[in-house]
Protein backbone atom coordinates (compact mmCIF):
# COMPACT_ATOMS: atom_id res chain seq x y z
CA UNK A 1 0.00 0.00 0.00
CA UNK A 2 2.93 2.30 0.27
CA UNK A 3 3.77 2.14 -3.15
CA UNK A 4 -0.08 3.41 -4.03
CA UNK A 5 -0.18 6.10 -1.66
CA UNK A 6 1.07 8.97 -3.85
CA UNK A 7 -1.70 7.75 -6.32
CA UNK A 8 -5.36 9.45 -6.35
CA UNK A 9 -8.19 7.05 -4.54
CA UNK A 10 -9.77 5.84 -8.35
CA UNK A 11 -6.48 4.59 -9.50
CA UNK A 12 -5.75 2.80 -5.93
CA UNK A 13 -9.32 1.13 -6.12
CA UNK A 14 -9.01 0.38 -9.93
CA UNK A 15 -5.36 -1.43 -9.24
CA UNK A 16 -6.45 -3.33 -6.63
CA UNK A 17 -9.29 -4.62 -7.86
CA UNK A 18 -8.16 -5.88 -11.34
CA UNK A 19 -5.19 -7.37 -9.35
CA UNK A 20 -7.73 -9.86 -7.61
CA UNK A 21 -9.64 -10.08 -11.05
CA UNK A 22 -13.37 -9.10 -9.30
CA UNK A 23 -15.67 -7.57 -11.39
CA UNK A 24 -18.57 -5.17 -10.78
CA UNK A 25 -21.37 -7.19 -10.51
CA UNK A 26 -20.02 -9.46 -7.89
CA UNK A 27 -18.84 -6.68 -6.07
CA UNK A 28 -22.31 -4.83 -5.98
CA UNK A 29 -23.94 -8.08 -5.24
CA UNK A 30 -22.01 -8.70 -2.31
CA UNK A 31 -21.61 -5.24 -0.87
CA UNK A 32 -25.19 -3.78 -1.83
CA UNK A 33 -24.06 -1.00 -3.53
CA UNK A 34 -24.82 -0.35 -7.60
CA UNK A 35 -22.17 -0.85 -9.99
CA UNK A 36 -22.29 2.62 -11.76
CA UNK A 37 -21.27 3.64 -8.20
CA UNK A 38 -18.65 1.35 -8.21
CA UNK A 39 -17.37 2.93 -11.23
CA UNK A 40 -17.96 6.50 -10.45
CA UNK A 41 -15.87 5.63 -7.37
CA UNK A 42 -12.84 4.45 -9.49
CA UNK A 43 -13.69 7.26 -11.94
CA UNK A 44 -13.25 9.61 -9.51
CA UNK A 45 -17.13 11.36 -10.41
CA UNK A 46 -17.91 11.73 -6.67
CA UNK A 47 -20.71 14.08 -7.89
CA UNK A 48 -22.84 11.42 -9.58
CA UNK A 49 -23.36 9.50 -5.98
CA UNK A 50 -25.90 11.02 -4.15
CA UNK A 51 -26.47 11.57 -0.44
CA UNK A 52 -22.64 13.65 -0.65
CA UNK A 53 -19.52 13.29 1.16
CA UNK A 54 -20.97 10.74 4.02
CA UNK A 55 -22.10 8.13 1.64
CA UNK A 56 -19.39 8.80 -0.22
CA UNK A 57 -16.87 8.10 2.84
CA UNK A 58 -19.27 4.95 3.61
CA UNK A 59 -18.85 3.57 0.18
CA UNK A 60 -15.38 4.35 0.24
CA UNK A 61 -14.42 2.11 3.58
CA UNK A 62 -16.91 -0.62 2.30
CA UNK A 63 -15.00 -0.84 -1.00
CA UNK A 64 -11.57 -0.80 0.56
CA UNK A 65 -12.15 -3.63 2.90
CA UNK A 66 -13.35 -5.75 0.28
CA UNK A 67 -10.20 -4.83 -1.82
CA UNK A 68 -7.78 -5.12 1.24
CA UNK A 69 -6.77 -2.31 1.67
CA UNK A 70 -7.24 0.36 4.31
CA UNK A 71 -10.13 2.16 4.81
CA UNK A 72 -8.81 4.84 6.75
CA UNK A 73 -6.06 5.86 4.28
CA UNK A 74 -8.68 5.53 1.49
CA UNK A 75 -10.63 8.39 3.67
CA UNK A 76 -8.00 10.14 3.97
CA UNK A 77 -6.80 10.38 0.86
CA UNK A 78 -10.11 11.05 -0.88
CA UNK A 79 -10.17 13.84 1.86
CA UNK A 80 -7.37 15.47 0.82
CA UNK A 81 -7.71 15.58 -2.66
CA UNK A 82 -11.28 17.03 -1.88
CA UNK A 83 -9.92 19.77 0.39
CA UNK A 84 -7.17 20.47 -3.02
CA UNK A 85 -10.00 20.88 -5.65
CA UNK A 86 -11.94 23.16 -3.18
CA UNK A 87 -8.70 25.72 -3.16
CA UNK A 88 -7.99 25.55 -7.03
CA UNK A 89 -9.84 28.88 -7.26
CA UNK A 90 -7.93 30.58 -4.97
CA UNK A 91 -4.83 30.07 -7.27
CA UNK A 92 -7.26 31.42 -9.89
CA UNK A 93 -8.10 35.08 -8.31
CA UNK A 94 -4.45 34.74 -7.05
CA UNK A 95 -3.41 34.67 -11.07
CA UNK A 96 -6.22 37.23 -11.85
CA UNK A 97 -5.02 39.91 -9.23
CA UNK A 98 -1.60 38.89 -10.90
CA UNK A 99 -2.72 40.05 -14.39
CA UNK A 100 -3.67 43.49 -12.65
CA UNK A 101 -0.63 44.05 -11.41
CA UNK A 102 0.65 43.50 -14.96
CA UNK A 103 -1.64 46.02 -16.25
CA UNK A 104 -0.95 48.25 -13.76
CA UNK A 105 3.16 48.20 -14.48
CA UNK A 106 2.28 48.18 -17.89
CA UNK A 107 0.32 51.51 -17.64
CA UNK A 108 3.13 52.85 -15.61
CA UNK A 109 5.65 52.60 -18.43
CA UNK A 110 6.86 55.70 -19.49
CA UNK A 111 6.47 54.50 -22.76
CA UNK A 112 3.30 53.61 -22.98
CA UNK A 113 2.15 56.85 -21.43
CA UNK A 114 3.63 58.94 -24.22
CA UNK A 115 1.75 56.96 -26.93
CA UNK A 116 -1.30 56.94 -25.42
CA UNK A 117 -0.77 60.80 -24.84
CA UNK A 118 -0.16 61.33 -28.26
CA UNK A 119 -2.76 59.34 -29.61
CA UNK A 120 -5.26 61.26 -27.10
CA UNK A 121 -4.09 64.80 -28.57
CA UNK A 122 -4.44 63.86 -32.20
CA UNK A 123 -7.51 62.90 -31.85
CA UNK A 124 -8.83 65.95 -29.96
CA UNK A 125 -7.00 67.49 -32.78
CA UNK A 126 -8.78 66.08 -35.46
CA UNK A 127 -12.08 66.85 -33.97
CA UNK A 128 -11.59 70.39 -33.64
CA UNK A 129 -9.93 70.44 -36.83
CA UNK A 130 -12.95 69.27 -38.34
CA UNK A 131 -15.56 71.25 -36.35
CA UNK A 132 -13.67 74.80 -37.45
CA UNK A 133 -14.12 73.68 -41.04
CA UNK A 134 -17.41 72.84 -40.92
CA UNK A 135 -18.65 76.37 -39.07
CA UNK A 136 -16.20 77.98 -42.27
CA UNK A 137 -18.44 76.55 -44.65
CA UNK A 138 -21.55 77.18 -43.24
CA UNK A 139 -20.65 80.98 -42.85
CA UNK A 140 -19.66 81.13 -46.46
CA UNK A 141 -22.74 79.28 -47.53
CA UNK A 142 -25.21 81.98 -45.29
CA UNK A 143 -22.59 85.14 -46.95
CA UNK A 144 -23.10 83.45 -50.16
CA UNK A 145 -26.71 83.42 -49.85
CA UNK A 146 -27.25 87.26 -48.37
CA UNK A 147 -25.00 88.33 -51.28
CA UNK A 148 -27.96 86.48 -53.70
CA UNK A 149 -30.87 87.89 -51.98
CA UNK A 150 -28.93 91.41 -51.93
CA UNK A 151 -27.97 91.70 -55.42
CA UNK A 152 -31.74 90.48 -55.94
CA UNK A 153 -33.32 93.54 -54.31
CA UNK A 154 -31.21 95.81 -55.94
CA UNK A 155 -31.65 93.87 -59.07
CA UNK A 156 -35.71 94.95 -58.66
CA UNK A 157 -35.48 98.24 -57.64
CA UNK A 158 -33.25 99.32 -60.36
CA UNK A 159 -36.05 97.91 -62.51
CA UNK A 160 -38.76 99.55 -60.89
CA UNK A 161 -36.81 102.82 -61.02
CA UNK A 162 -36.01 102.50 -64.39
CA UNK A 163 -39.93 101.96 -65.15
CA UNK A 164 -40.70 105.17 -63.16
CA UNK A 165 -38.52 107.16 -65.33
CA UNK A 166 -39.79 105.78 -68.47
CA UNK A 167 -43.55 106.50 -67.17
CA UNK A 168 -42.69 110.02 -66.06
CA UNK A 169 -40.75 110.60 -69.58
CA UNK A 170 -44.28 109.36 -71.12
CA UNK A 171 -46.35 111.62 -69.07
CA UNK A 172 -44.25 114.79 -70.29
CA UNK A 173 -45.18 113.69 -73.97
CA UNK A 174 -49.16 112.82 -73.71
CA UNK A 175 -49.86 115.23 -71.07
CA UNK A 176 -50.68 118.22 -73.87
CA UNK A 177 -52.64 115.86 -75.92
CA UNK A 178 -54.68 114.34 -73.18
CA UNK A 179 -55.35 117.84 -72.18
CA UNK A 180 -56.67 118.82 -75.36
CA UNK A 181 -58.84 116.05 -76.15
CA UNK A 182 -60.29 115.02 -72.61
CA UNK A 183 -63.74 114.44 -73.64
CA UNK A 184 -63.25 112.05 -76.02
CA UNK A 185 -61.88 109.75 -73.35
CA UNK A 186 -64.19 109.92 -70.55
CA UNK A 187 -64.90 106.66 -71.35
CA UNK A 188 -61.34 104.84 -71.54
CA UNK A 189 -59.12 103.67 -68.38
CA UNK A 190 -56.10 105.25 -69.37
CA UNK A 191 -53.40 107.42 -67.10
CA UNK A 192 -55.10 110.90 -66.27
CA UNK A 193 -52.21 113.11 -65.07
CA UNK A 194 -53.74 117.07 -63.99
CA UNK A 195 -51.39 119.64 -64.14
CA UNK A 196 -52.53 121.26 -61.29
CA UNK A 197 -51.42 117.75 -59.02
CA UNK A 198 -47.57 118.00 -58.38
CA UNK A 199 -45.35 115.58 -59.51
CA UNK A 200 -44.74 114.32 -56.09
CA UNK A 201 -48.37 112.40 -55.68
CA UNK A 202 -47.32 109.71 -58.07
CA UNK A 203 -48.61 106.09 -57.25
CA UNK A 204 -46.94 103.38 -59.50
CA UNK A 205 -47.82 99.77 -59.85
CA UNK A 206 -45.98 97.09 -61.46
CA UNK A 207 -47.69 93.43 -61.37
CA UNK A 208 -45.72 90.36 -61.20
CA UNK A 209 -47.82 87.87 -60.84
CA UNK A 210 -51.71 87.78 -61.41
CA UNK A 211 -53.56 89.80 -58.42
CA UNK A 212 -56.68 91.76 -57.66
CA UNK A 213 -56.27 95.55 -58.00
CA UNK A 214 -58.35 98.84 -57.30
CA UNK A 215 -57.78 102.44 -56.92
CA UNK A 216 -60.08 104.71 -56.04
CA UNK A 217 -59.66 109.00 -55.79
CA UNK A 218 -61.42 111.28 -53.70
CA UNK A 219 -64.33 111.25 -56.82
CA UNK A 220 -64.16 107.78 -58.88
CA UNK A 221 -63.15 104.24 -59.21
CA UNK A 222 -59.58 104.31 -61.32
CA UNK A 223 -59.36 101.13 -61.59
CA UNK A 224 -60.89 97.48 -60.96
CA UNK A 225 -59.76 94.44 -62.42
CA UNK A 226 -57.51 90.76 -61.59
CA UNK A 227 -54.40 91.77 -63.32
CA UNK A 228 -52.11 89.81 -65.20
CA UNK A 229 -48.28 89.73 -65.14
CA UNK A 230 -46.08 92.62 -66.72
CA UNK A 231 -48.92 95.13 -65.98
CA UNK A 232 -48.24 98.39 -65.03
CA UNK A 233 -50.10 101.47 -63.73
CA UNK A 234 -49.51 105.02 -62.67
CA UNK A 235 -51.63 107.06 -60.90
CA UNK A 236 -51.44 111.03 -59.88
CA UNK A 237 -54.25 112.39 -57.59
CA UNK A 238 -54.36 114.29 -54.73
CA UNK A 239 -55.57 111.45 -52.38
CA UNK A 240 -55.43 107.39 -53.84
CA UNK A 241 -56.75 104.67 -51.85
CA UNK A 242 -55.35 101.35 -53.28
CA UNK A 243 -56.48 97.62 -52.32
CA UNK A 244 -54.65 94.63 -53.68
CA UNK A 245 -55.31 90.87 -52.90
CA UNK A 246 -52.38 88.86 -53.25
CA UNK A 247 -50.18 91.80 -52.30
CA UNK A 248 -46.99 90.16 -52.75
CA UNK A 249 -47.68 89.61 -56.68
CA UNK A 250 -47.28 93.52 -57.16
CA UNK A 251 -44.61 96.03 -56.71
CA UNK A 252 -45.62 99.72 -55.74
CA UNK A 253 -44.18 103.13 -54.93
CA UNK A 254 -45.44 106.13 -54.04
CA UNK A 255 -43.37 109.33 -54.93
CA UNK A 256 -40.13 107.39 -56.44
CA UNK A 257 -39.87 105.53 -52.70
CA UNK A 258 -41.04 101.39 -52.47
CA UNK A 259 -44.34 100.45 -50.21
CA UNK A 260 -44.15 97.77 -47.95
CA UNK A 261 -47.92 96.91 -48.28
CA UNK A 262 -47.45 93.71 -45.98
CA UNK A 263 -47.66 96.82 -43.11
CA UNK A 264 -51.54 97.09 -44.21
CA UNK A 265 -51.94 93.57 -44.98
CA UNK A 266 -54.78 90.78 -43.12
CA UNK A 267 -54.65 87.26 -42.99
CA UNK A 268 -56.12 87.08 -46.18
CA UNK A 269 -53.30 88.70 -48.03
CA UNK A 270 -55.16 91.65 -48.68
CA UNK A 271 -53.38 94.68 -48.41
CA UNK A 272 -55.13 98.35 -48.01
CA UNK A 273 -53.49 101.72 -48.13
CA UNK A 274 -54.31 105.18 -48.28
CA UNK A 275 -51.91 107.63 -49.95
CA UNK A 276 -50.52 110.19 -49.16
CA UNK A 277 -51.95 109.65 -45.53
CA UNK A 278 -55.13 108.17 -44.01
CA UNK A 279 -57.11 105.05 -42.96
CA UNK A 280 -58.85 103.09 -45.33
CA UNK A 281 -61.80 102.60 -43.22
CA UNK A 282 -62.26 106.68 -43.57
CA UNK A 283 -61.41 107.07 -47.23
CA UNK A 284 -65.16 107.06 -48.95
CA UNK A 285 -65.04 107.96 -52.76
CA UNK A 286 -67.86 109.71 -54.49
CA UNK A 287 -68.36 107.05 -57.13
CA UNK A 288 -67.97 103.39 -55.12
Amino acid sequence: MTDSEDSSVGKILSSARKKKRLRYKKISSELNIEESYLIALEEEKFDSIPGGEPYIKGYLRSYAKKLDLNPNLIVETFLKENTSKQTKPRDFSQSKNFRTFSYIALLRNPLVLFFISFLLICLIFLLFRSGFESEEVQKTFLDNDKNIILEGNITQSEELGSSIEKLHDNLNVISPTLNASEEFQDNKEEILVDQTISRENLLFIKVIEECWLEVFSDNERLLYRLSQAGEEYAFNEERLKLIVGNFKNVQVSFNDKIVNLSDNANTNKVSCIVFPLGECSEFKPADN
